[in-house]
């Protein structure tokens, strides 16, 4: 007796366990049984469902669908040799009773055994289901699933005449009409022609018989130009929504008539806005930020941006014209420039040191005010339309200049972080000090913060956190495909993991139940989610993160994560990191402690470099901290 190294019998080894599909055991013996009669295996009928089989279930074993929701159709059977290759079709106007669509995790063929429908086939898509989406006129959504059977060459297959056919390509169309179509009406009008010549009264009628001709030819090229555009609006529909990402997009009134442009590095698709205001453009790429723009009728370019998910499905979006007023108070006839993106908006502050400026996109935007080479900025993040938003920047003061002339009268002070080091020094530029440096010592304070546990992400070390993310992610999934439901998904299928778990997964590389981390973060001081030290507004919010990290933490392109979460987003969260070269933590914390600087403590010093101006912190090694100095 042979044995296999899997230790199983060849049957029990060849069982498909997760994805894929099989005859199932009623349907092998009705195949025998029509093997040994000659009968036809008569196609009665495709059921959908959105049920998962267990992992001990065989899938052959399955005679109805775990969760039933819609039905489908299947193309007409082809046979090579003892192969039957058939392509179920799942479509959204065969479903029209599902107001939200539907999510397919299974299918079942259905044949007839006498008078009784039986469960010939059983199809599994398990942990990667697929969206339908509502049906809407003029909008078809469609799904394929190819399958094969082997069957007795003498048995023919058929499908049963209630089954819905399959949806035409404009390809099929055009087969049919030369292949079938056209010798049938040349036959027609050969034998048409024939008759009346073999007739003695042809000739006298034959104006009249060309005439009603004609019309005949004319009628009928009038119905296949429409059954053309119909045809070509359906498979229009059918290619924007199978196999890649729709995207439906509403643009205002504004915008009618005019250019837009739908891109994402190399991929871009351009079009005009029609008078109903709403274009469907196909997209190649799941996890990607797409930009969409358009220029209105007086030049002013607007934009705006969506993001795939990790499979395939619809999206929609919205191009808007955005105005938003932005009031600054600062120092009188102080130069104010906001700034977002590559747009620029700028003023002059009155007597009173207020001024309004107009911010044409919604986005964060960095305010300066700048005086006499004094400069203060600022954040302000625009959201609404129509919104009105406020900010106060207040320019350094003078200060009397010394009788010697050592100083200019300006101070500057800053808060670091270690990130910001470079080669052994922090440098910072005149064009941000805003000081006119005479010697090379300056006068100044200087403090280090030590016994940090915990810091918050700059742009350096973004990375850390969206890898700490996505791994949080993944670890959520493995959990649930071992114990199904033990972390909650959302309708796509990412995560939905809490704040607390999160973070205590970025801290302690561990993730919880939602009860047990939000019980660790009380217990070690990681409960900071409503405390910002940043300044940083919430611009994405943790779902959305925890969507775009899906796709990396199945094995996918990090392309939707980089372009989501940033550094600004992670400060946006309130979520931290732990400190470098920090080993167990009984209770992090996120202040630390100020020590005033010396060269023995730190071994570091603040100067003046007169050759780039450039006021110069040095050290044996980066250290966080703030400085203060005159010059």
């Amino acid at each position: 007796m042979n044995e296999n190294q899997t230790g199983l019998t060849p049957l029990e080894a060849e069982k498909p366990r997760k994805y894929g599909g099989a005859p199932t055991k009623q349907g092998l013996e009705l195949f025998t049984k029509l093997a040994l009669t000659e009968d036809h295996l008569r196609i009665a009928g495709v059921l959908v469902g959105s049920g998962i089989v267990s992992d001990d279930v065989y899938i052959g074993d399955m005679t109805q669908l775990v969760e039933p929701v819609g039905v489908g159709t299947c193309s007409e059977p082809i046979r090579n040799g003892a192969t039957v290759n058939m392509t179920v079709e799942v479509r959204s106007d065969l479903n029209k009773d599902l107001p939200d669509g539907m999510t397919i995790r299974e299918f079942l063929i259905q044949a007839w055994d006498g008078e009784e429908k039986t469960a010939i086939y059983y199809g599994c898509l398990a942990d990667y289901p697929q969206y339908i989406a509502p049906w809407e006129e003029g909008y078809l959504d469609v799904r394929r699933y190819p399958i094969s059977i082997r069957l007795a060459p003498s048995v023919k297959v058929e499908l049963d005449d209630t089954l819905p056919g399959v949806v035409m390509t404009i390809d099929d169309i055009k087969d049919y009409c030369i292949s079938t179509l056209l010798p049938q009406l040349l036959t027609a009008s050969q034998k048409q022609i024939v008759n009346h010549n073999l007739t003695e009264d042809a000739h006298p009628d034959l104006r009249k018989q060309i005439e009603e001709a004609q019309q005949t030819a004319d009628d009928a090229a009038s119905a296949a130009a429409k059954a053309q555009q119909t045809a070509d609006s359906a498979v229009q529909a059918a290619e924007n929504n199978s196999g890649g990402c729709a995207l439906r997009i509403t643009f205002a009134e504004v915008f009618a008539g005019q250019t837009y442009t739908v891109s994402s590095g190399g991929e871009s698709y351009t079009g005009t806005v029609p008078e109903g205001l709403v274009v469907q453009v196909k997209l190649k790429q799941c996890g990607t930020t797409y930009t969409i723009r358009c220029t209105d009728a007086e030049g002013e370019e607007y934009s705006s941006a969506v993001v795939t998910g990790p499979y395939f499905g619809q999206y929609t979006a919205s191009l808007l014209p955005f105005s938003a007023t932005l009031d600054v108070t600062t120092s009188p006839d102080a130069e104010v420039v906001a700034v977002c993106g590559g747009q620029s908006i700028s003023g002059t502050a009155g007597e009173s040191g207020f001024v309004s400026l107009t911010l044409p996109a919604a986005g964060a935007y960095t305010v300066t005010a700048e005086l006499d080479g004094r400069a203060a900025r600022g954040t302000v993040e625009a959201a609404e339309n129509g919104g009105r938003y406020s900010i106060t920047l207040d320019i350094p003061t003078t200060v009397p200049k010394e009788e010697a002339g050592v100083f200019d009268g300006h101070f500057y002070s800053r808060i670091f972080e270690p990130e910001e080091w470079a080669n052994g020094a922090l440098r910072v530029p005149q064009t941000v000090h805003g000081i006119q440096p005479r010697q090379s010592a300056c006068i100044g304070t200087l403090h280090q913060r030590v016994d940090r546990t915990a810091l918050d992400y700059l742009e350096q070390t973004a990375a850390q956190g969206r890898t700490a993310i996505t791994n949080a992610v993944k670890a959520a999934l493995n959990a649930n495909s071992s114990a199904p439901g033990t972390y909650p998904t959302a309708e796509d299928g990412h995560v939905q993991l809490t704040w607390n778990q999160v973070q205590c997964y970025i801290l302690e590389g561990t993730l919880l139940a939602a009860e047990a981390a939000a019980s660790k973060a009380s217990e070690k001081g990681f409960n900071w989610q409503d405390r910002d030290t940043t300044g940083a507004p919430e611009t994405a919010t943790l779902d959305a993160v925890l969507t775009a990290a899906y796709l990396p933490a199945l094995g996918g392109a990090t392309t939707g994560m980089d372009n989501l979460c940033t550094a600004a987003v992670l400060q946006g969260l309130r979520l931290r990191r732990k400190a470098t070269g920090v080993g167990t933590v009984t209770r992090y914390d996120l202040d630390g402690a100020m020590v005033a600087n010396t060269w023995a403590a730190m071994e570091s010093r603040i100067h003046w470099d007169l050759e780039a101006k450039a006021l110069v912190l040095e050290g044996s090694a980066p250290f966080a901290g703030e400085l203060m100095v005159v010059g």
